[in-house]
């Protein structure tokens, strides 16, 4: 149960920095960077976010991942 909770905690931690990233982004757009740059950064954190997600999901209900 303590591994679960410490993958779940940092799954958690990962994904408030995705958010974060994200909004930095946003800021560097707002600011004039360009569409090439913003675009891809976006998309990578979004499939980061999603993978902290997933992650956390499994972490917190181990018994779906291990039968």
């Amino acid at each position: 149960m303590a591994r679960a909770l410490l993958q779940f905690s940092s799954c958690l931690a990962l994904a408030a920095l995705c958010v974060a990233a994200y909004v930095q982004v946003m800021h560097l757009a707002q600011a004039g960077i360009s569409d090439f740059v913003v675009i891809p950064l976006t998309l990578a954190i979004s499939a980061l976010f999603v993978a902290c997600g997933t992650g956390a999901v499994f972490a917190w209900e181990p018994e779906h991942v291990h039968g």
